[in-house]
């Protein structure tokens, strides 16, 4: 067959391949990403703010008989930051095995391994038989640094991206197969919702918008795009916000939500405005000079390596596709993540870790006094290592050969957290409830 029968006017056909394969290829990786995170989750305590936060946060609703009817606390006050999706399992885990440092971050891991096999599902929905992108998209994520450490935490960061991936391999299937690939799509995006409410804007918007354009390629060919709603036809909306599968899929999440405004009425606004929408204000008007808009792009290029050395050739083979389906997906991906990812960003400072940062303690006097001014990220080192300094933040370079699509987003971090706080979560101390957050409650 030859080159160009491949193409329909720019629009790559879709390849009905039997699944079979695909299938134990994808359950290869993901049981090799297993063999490469779980061992060793346990080897050090609960040094990451994030994490300690989190699990605090899942011990209560572990101690509450009915889980708290879903509403989601930290030292017995309200938690009005972040959704109970990963605490309620995380508690689920407290329930039966304990509060190890292994359990509590199993799940995490275990969500944000998913990743794997979805960025391999989401490349071949993408590519041709017989290319590799799925295979090593894959292989590079499952190694990409930032993800294989924070994927391994006790955080939101992991599960995150395999939520996101989950939603784009969905509109992917929608193509072709309208009611499964809504209804995956619909469940990504309530992951997103009970994670990082915000988020779910950045990335449904990203992705209904690209297959908008793939759309309107196939049903026009060779007609230039136009977003004027005046004069000649007019662009019709987005198919899947009348997609009933869609919403079918998003149900758990708004469902929550809807409980959720409906106990603690205005608080419940809190996730989505000082805790969503005003961080995206705050990068957009610190800028480049603050590294305020910058960070999720350079977060990657601080802990891409060595897999930036691919992205010149992947950048010059998606050039090469820029009028197909897969190049159209592609670039939107790589270039549409800086401001997706900006909608849950977490805008502090440059983004190199502090080499030789301050050893953790006890959480004194002098850490208490200099908080406001020492936001230093700090997280658990991979295993084998002594202590970790690197990004706080997790994104994936899937860029291999013919790909080159970035999905970032930080996890903030902050140094100062000790083996203390650990051992008082796992003793339950009751006296670590009256010392206050030395850095505010940003988990």
């Amino acid at each position: 067959m030859s080159r160009n029968s491949r193409r329909n006017h720019g629009h790559s056909v879709p390849h009905h391949r039997p699944p079979g394969n695909a299938w134990l290829v994808a359950l290869g990786l993901w049981l090799l990403c297993l063999l490469l995170w779980l061992p060793w989750l346990g080897n050090l305590p609960l040094r990451d703010w994030d994490e300690a936060g989190i699990a605090q946060t899942a011990l209560e609703f572990a101690r509450s008989s009915d889980f708290q009817q879903l509403l989601p606390t930290r030292w017995g006050d309200p938690y009005l930051n972040k959704p109970p999706g990963l605490h309620l399992l995380m508690a689920l885990a407290i329930r039966a095995s304990g509060t190890a440092e292994t359990s509590l971050r199993l799940l995490p891991c275990l969500l944000g391994s998913l990743a794997i096999p979805l960025v391999f599902a989401l490349q071949r929905q993408l590519g041709r038989p017989g290319r590799g992108e799925g295979v090593a998209s894959a292989l590079i994520l499952m190694t990409f640094l930032p993800m294989a450490r924070h994927g391994r935490l006790a955080m939101l960061d992991g599960a995150l991206v395999s939520a996101s991936l989950l939603l784009w391999w969905g509109l992917l299937i929608s193509r072709h197969q309208r009611g499964p690939g809504w209804g995956l799509s619909g469940l990504g995006g309530s992951a997103v919702l009970l994670l990082k409410p915000p988020a779910l804007l950045g990335f449904l918007g990203l992705g209904l918008l690209l297959r908008w354009i793939d759309q309107r390629r196939l049903t026009h060919p060779g007609r230039p795009l136009s977003l004027r709603w005046g004069g000649g036809p007019s662009p019709s909306p987005p198919q899947g916000l009348t997609c009933v599968w869609l919403w079918v899929g998003l149900l758990p999440g708004l469902l929550w939500h809807g409980w959720h405004g409906w106990q603690r009425g205005a608080q419940a606004l809190v996730m989505w405005g000082s805790q969503g929408f005003a961080r995206l204000g705050q990068a957009l008007a610190a800028g480049a000079h603050d590294h305020g808009w910058t960070m999720p792009a350079l977060e990657v290029l601080e802990g891409g390596w060595p897999w930036l050395l691919l992205l010149p050739l992947g950048l010059r083979l998606l050039w090469r596709e820029r009028r197909t389906s897969a190049g159209l997906w592609r670039c939107g991906l790589l270039t549409g993540q800086d401001p997706a990812a900006l909608v849950h960003t977490h805008p502090l400072g440059p983004p190199c870790p502090r080499v030789g940062a301050r050893p953790c303690g006890p959480l004194g006097q002098q850490y208490r006094a200099a908080a406001p001014q020492a936001r230093d990220r700090y997280c658990t080192a991979m295993p084998g290592q002594g202590t970790g300094h690197g990004p706080g933040d997790t994104g994936c370079a899937a860029a291999a050969g013919r790909t080159a699509a970035v999905v970032g987003h930080r996890g903030e971090a902050a140094a100062g957290v000790s083996h203390h706080r650990g051992a008082e979560l796992r003793r339950g101390r009751p006296a670590a409830a009256q010392r206050p957050w030395p850095y505010g409650s940003d988990t």
